[in-house]
């Protein structure tokens, strides 16, 4: 069946106006989101919804586990809905498929809360990431379904690398069952035999290899943002073209906090990518 393309002209053209000013994020992600609800269609905004997810299993694994940290206002269930489930969820009758809440979010808190691991050898948290990555792996829309899978793959070719680098198991460290899961745990190779699945894949282990934490998660991001502009060309009004915005509006927002200048960098960066396609206020500059 074909998929329906929705554009978004005048989102996407007032975009700057909306969310920076001169020097400057000029909205914070949570404000943005909210934005958007009210922007998009039903439809494409659960596709957004799906990117913050993230959150929301990062809150629920603390309120299970009783941490004290408070839910991030990013997810999109607040700590009362999801104290509730937990709550529907010690119920062994109640049914999973019932409730407005993601499936594989139900089946992990199922699973904590009977002390019955889904996946037996790996941590809770990797476990949680595993049925995180599966349901997204779901979504009818190519290219974002596409960006968690790319996503998810970097991530463990990055556990990889490191757990080869100081001698570790990796077996269940990583998250997934594909062809490059399959490699990353068996190949001795220094490239693991995905090279040609994974052209910066240079580029990774390099930065692996890294002394500086902080360069080490620069560049990370970086290969992140490359794959983002080379995929989403193409498209310039879609939700496809929102979505890659909102990766790196994450991307800039969490820098900005952790370094004020590489924040900075990637914002002047992204300012300067949309006054290439979209024309901008005269008054707009950095």
């Amino acid at each position: 069946m074909m998929m329906i393309k929705r554009e978004y002209h005048c989102l996407v053209a007032g975009l700057p106006a909306l969310f920076f000013d001169t020097t400057r994020l000029a909205a914070t992600l949570v404000e943005w989101k909210e934005q958007l609800k009210d922007e998009l269609h039903p439809l494409d905004y659960k596709l957004v919804e799906s990117y913050f997810l993230r959150y929301d299993n990062r809150s629920i694994y603390n309120i299970l586990t009783k941490k004290e940290d408070l839910p991030d206002p990013l997810g999109n269930y607040s700590r009362e809905l999801i104290e509730e489930i937990i709550v529907l969820l010690k119920d062994e009758d109640t049914d999973m498929n019932s409730l407005d809440f993601p499936v594989y979010l139900s089946r992990f808190i199922r699973a904590f809360q009977s002390e019955t691991p889904v996946f037996p050898e790996k941590s809770w948290e990797n476990q949680l990431s595993q049925l995180y990555y599966k349901h997204l792996s779901t979504i009818d829309n190519p290219f974002i379904r596409d960006w968690y899978g790319y996503e998810s793959d970097l991530t463990n070719i990055i556990t990889a690398a490191n757990c080869r680098k100081h001698q570790l198991d990796v077996r269940n460290e990583l998250v997934g069952d594909n062809e490059i899961t399959e490699n990353l745990i068996r190949s001795s190779a220094r490239d693991f035999g995905i090279s040609n699945e994974f052209p910066l894949l240079e580029n990774i282990l390099r930065a692996v290899e890294e002394e500086d934490l902080m360069e080490r998660e620069k560049k990370f991001d970086l290969i992140k943002w490359k794959y983002l502009d080379d995929e989403v060309f193409f498209h310039y009004f879609t939700i496809e073209f929102i979505f890659a915005f909102i990766v790196k509006l994450e991307i800039i927002s969490r820098w900005l906090k952790l370094d004020r200048s590489t924040g900075e960098e990637m914002f002047r960066e992204l300012v300067g990518q949309m006054k290439t396609t979209y024309t901008f206020p005269e008054e707009f500059t950095i």
